[in-house]
């Protein structure tokens, strides 16, 4: 899947688009490496650690050979507290544009201690909002939303198109982890809200041939697509005001 995803990101370069890559999977890559027994906390930063250096190597591998770079660029949630932070973050991303290398974000599990985001599903929806960017693309190992779980109910309907705000999602959400990651769908219809609070639209869907990354860029409809109404702007509002009472709330 990485060369397929890095093949995608040259296709959208090469058509003046300026893809931004939030990526999971450093822990589990550094969990052979490094084994329990010295405190959950600290084995789990050891592997983040270790498991890193793995996960840029793979994408450099793939991307060196079609003529671009790694930017690593790891964040925490301290770094979106504020908006002089959340700027310079943007520029920081923003200043890769232009040169032959694609910015690879993920989380700092190795020192985000205490202040960890839920998953990289908000994380990447408070990247696009620092950015302004258009759309967040979530992959994941189902087609989209449904109405309501479908391992529960074989018989759920796929959600097409539908507003950040529809009620619907709240019975969509699910606490069950996907199968890769700690985030689930819940985190995901949270994190198309919060991306739909600065004007973006989310894709959720699985990744395969039929729906390659520079497909859904260019607007294919496959998936579910999470698009903001008019009421989406206090969202924006109520999330900044979530951020500033997590950060003054007692440790």
């Amino acid at each position: 899947m990485i060369g397929q995803l890095c093949d995608d990101l040259q296709e959208l370069r090469a058509i003046g688009m300026h893809p931004v890559l939030v990526t999971s999977g450093a822990v589990q890559l550094g969990q052979c490496n490094v084994q329990s027994g010295t405190g959950v906390t600290t084995t789990y930063a050891c592997q983040a650690a270790v498991g890193q250096i793995r996960l840029v190597a793979a994408f450099s591998e793939h991307l060196s050979k079609l003529g671009y770079s790694v930017a690593q660029i790891l964040l925490k949630l301290e770094d979106f507290r504020s908006a002089g932070s959340r700027a310079e973050i943007a520029a920081v991303v923003q200043a890769f544009f232009g040169s032959n290398s694609i910015p690879l974000i993920n989380e700092n599990d190795v020192t985000s201690f205490g202040g960890q985001f839920p998953s990289n599903d908000e994380l990447s929806a408070e990247l696009v909002a620092a950015l302004g960017a258009q759309r967040l693309i979530i992959f994941t190992d189902r087609p989209g939303v449904y109405e309501v779980d479908p391992r529960v109910d074989m018989g759920a309907r796929l959600f097409d198109t539908i507003s950040a705000l529809d009620e619907r999602l709240l019975v969509a959400a699910s606490d069950l982890p996907t199968a890769t990651g700690r985030g689930g769908m819940k985190s995901k219809i949270h994190a198309a809200q919060i991306a739909a609070a600065s004007g973006a639209v989310t894709v959720i869907t699985c990744y395969d041939e039929a729906r390659k990354l520079s497909r859904i860029a260019l607007d294919d409809r496959v998936g579910t697509w999470i698009v903001p109404t008019i009421g989406d702007k206090h969202s924006l509002q109520c999330r900044q005001l979530h951020l500033n009472q997590e950060k003054e709330s007692p440790a």
